[in-house]
């Protein structure tokens, strides 16, 4: 079932999406190459930035031979150049425009949280491809009432943001702020979401509250779970 394509809105006719922010972007993109698999798709996953290895599917030499070949047989490759022993970086960008036009979809990783719930971007972040169709811009509500040092990346700019100091207490309005600051200039000249997990920490009149705040469509839920709701 395409739980998340279609809660999120996802049109038919995109081919590049991108998946922005903090606290459960990976996790998001290998549920929607999951649902674009099932549907028959041909999905191809892979980072401007960097992002775990995977445990399979991997195509780690950079040949758009070898990843065409994955598309076609597997249907699905997360491609890239490892950069440790755990993480991988990004294609080179000729070989990612070739590699790119071989796939019906192109999940991208464009940012990097620390593994934690929130992010305030500095500049030159995000790292997106030349185009793309889509974007999501992800936060995890786990970040709400804790304090802002302990729950987000960058937070010396997210205290810059917010005028606060750095055992400041998160609340909605701190996360739609730094959204909006840090995103929000993407937001205006892209197709896309805001998309609220974790929203189980949290009530459900808590997360409808915030979600009308984001000037931009907002879907909440569980990666764990289901996507649950959208505000447009």
């Amino acid at each position: 079932m395409d739980v998340f394509i279609n809660q999120l809105r996802i049109p038919e006719q995109v081919h590049v999406l991108c998946v922005v922010g903090a606290g459960g972007k990976t996790s998001l993109l290998y549920q929607l190459a999951k649902e674009y698999h099932k549907r028959g798709k041909s999905v191809l996953l892979t980072t401007t930035t960097k992002m775990f290895l995977p445990q399979q599917h991997g195509v780690w030499n950079g040949s758009v031979s070898v990843i065409a070949e994955k598309l076609a047989k597997d249907g699905f490759v997360v491609a890239g150049i490892p950069v440790s022993n755990n993480k991988m970086g990004p294609l080179p960008w000729k070989q990612y425009e070739i590699a790119a036009a071989k796939a019906d979809i192109v999940l991208l990783e464009c940012d990097g949280a620390k593994r934690l719930p929130l992010k305030m971007p500095q500049t030159g972040e995000p790292v997106f491809p030349p185009q793309y169709d889509f974007l999501i811009t992800v936060t995890g509500l786990s970040c709400l009432d804790r304090p802002l040092k302990e729950v987000c990346h960058r937070f010396l700019l997210a205290q810059q943001v917010l005028h606060c100091k750095e055992d400041h207490i998160v609340r909605e309005f701190d996360v739609v702020q730094l959204l909006q600051v840090g995103y929000g200039s993407f937001w205006e000249h892209s197709a896309g979401c805001v998309y609220l997990n974790q929203a189980d920490c949290i009530s459900e009149h808590r997360v409808q509250h915030m979600a009308k705040l984001f000037p931009i469509p907002c879907v909440w839920g569980s990666l764990h779970a289901k996507s649950r709701e959208e505000k447009t």
